[in-house]
This record gives C-alpha cells, structure tokens and sequence, in this order.
C-alpha cells in the first residue's frame, strides 16, 4: 500500500517537473506553436462551456415540474435553494473535466508533430537518445497517423463512459461512482496520451505501449491525476501541453530504461551526447 502510494506520488512529481521546459535553453521554439494551438482551442472552448453551464444552471433551478406533480413545485424549489451550490461545483468540476480532455485531445491532433519535435530534443538532451531515422518530413507523417490511431482508440471508449454519465448523472450515488470513474478513466487516457509521445520517438509499438502503463500503473495514474487537475483550471491549462509532454518525457526515460522487454523493440540508435 505504501508503496503504490509513494508510486503514485512519483508519478506525479515527474508532471510537475514538466514545468521546467520553460526554463530550458533552446526549446523555447519547439513549444510556441503547441502554446498557440492550445490557447485558441481552450479559450473557445472554455467560453462557450461556462455560457452553456449558465444556462444549464438558471434552466435548473427555474425548472417547473409538469402540471399534475405541481404539488411538489415549492418542495423542488425548496431543495434547489439547498442543493445551488453543490450542484453548480458538481456540475462546474464535471463540464470542466470533459472540456478540459476534449480540448486537450484536439489540440494535441493539430500539435502533433510540434510535440513530437519537443520529445525528440528532450529525449537527446536527456539520455543522449537520436532517432536518427526519422526525416522531417516522416517525423510529421508519423506523428499525425499515431496520433489518429490514439483518437480512434480513446474516443469510441470516452463516449460511452460519457453517455452513461450523462445518462445516469440525476440518480442519487449511483452518479458519485460514474464521476469517479469517468475521471479516473480520463486521467488514464490523458496518461496514454502524453506518454505515446516519448514511446513512439522509441518506435515502441502501441500494443508494448499498452504493457508498459498496466506495469506501472500506480505511476501512470500519480501522472495521469495531476495533468486532470491542472487541465480542468481555467487559464492554467493554456501553458500545460508542453508540461505533460516534457513530464512525460522525464518518466519515460528514467522508468523504461528498467523493462528491457520493451526497449528491445525499438529500431532507433542511442549515440553519446557530444
């Protein structure tokens, strides 16, 4: 137990050490474009989410029951004015949640390859690691495709979960456990998600990808939990892309070069950093 938490703990001490990406000499470049991206989708994003919520809430609380439960009107009333503010904060925290991995997902489509030059520079900068096989022109190609094949992987299991959310978010307790699940599943794909990068600039195939998160899965969620957090705050998920994959980039490295069973699959060359 103490040791799944000290786990969890590390994993998420490797996210915030992603922060330092912004004080590392020459990679201002490589994070401009994902920063821009990122800035554009979620200010849109946000803005059109916190109307939708508005809406949602004053439509809620004005909401009037049908002709023959009229009875019960001033007793729905009654226990809206009790139940405002934990439903605005359940609501808020959830709709952020979504927002924040939507908006996450899209602008790592569009920052793809940009996100995959930063891994490629991290990763040498680090351990002395070139992927000296990869041109500009595949690097761009292979990222994209990889990142298309995460989507088509995360999206139809992140509606379902969604759906049953939705579904089941107005049943008593029931809808406690499905919002513990649904955030505990977008912390594991937001870790699925930023972890690829460091893995495919390895040629590590996604099925041995798969392996790596289940053997490590304490550390996987340490890391997966604290991105959650930091991409559902408003302003403060503008500048977290480049945090997660430079983070990501950090675990990769320091806890992959002890499972040989997936290192051995990638094709790249590890040359000594001059």
């Amino acid at each position: 137990m103490i040791n799944n938490i000290s786990k969890l703990i590390k994993g998420a001490r490797y996210f915030l050490k992603g922060f330092q990406i912004y004080r590392l000499k020459g990679f201002r470049r490589y994070i401009y474009i994902p920063l821009l991206v990122n800035f554009i989708i979620f200010s849109i994003s946000f803005y059109y989410g916190f109307n939708f919520l508005k809406r949602k809430i004053v439509y809620l609380l004005d909401w009037q029951l049908p002709s023959i439960f009229q009875f019960l009107q001033s007793t729905y009333h009654f226990l809206m004015s009790i139940l405002k503010y934990p439903i605005i904060i359940i609501l808020g925290v959830t709709l952020f949640i979504i927002i924040g991995f939507i908006s996450s997902s899209l602008s790592n489509l569009i920052a793809s390859p940009f996100n995959a030059f930063l891994v490629e520079k991290l990763d040498f900068n680090k351990s002395g690691f070139s992927n000296s096989s990869s041109s500009l022109t595949n690097l761009i190609k292979d990222s994209s495709k990889r990142e298309l094949k995460k989507l088509c992987y995360s999206t139809p299991r992140y509606s379902l979960l969604m759906s049953i959310l939705i579904t089941s978010y107005w049943i008593p307790f029931i809808n406690i456990f499905v919002s513990i699940a649904f955030s505990l599943y977008t912390a594991w794909m937001l870790t699925f998600e930023y972890l690829d990068y460091p893995a495919d600039n390895r040629k590590v195939s996604i099925m041995e990808f798969r392996k790596f998160l289940k053997n490590n899965i304490f550390l996987c969620y340490g890391f997966g939990l604290t991105c959650l957090i930091f991409i559902s705050i408003p302003v403060i998920n503008l500048f977290i892309i480049p945090v997660a994959v430079t983070g990501a980039t950090y675990i990769w490295i320091d806890e992959l070069s002890h499972q040989s069973d997936i290192i051995s699959s990638h094709s790249a060359q590890k040359i000594k950093n001059p």
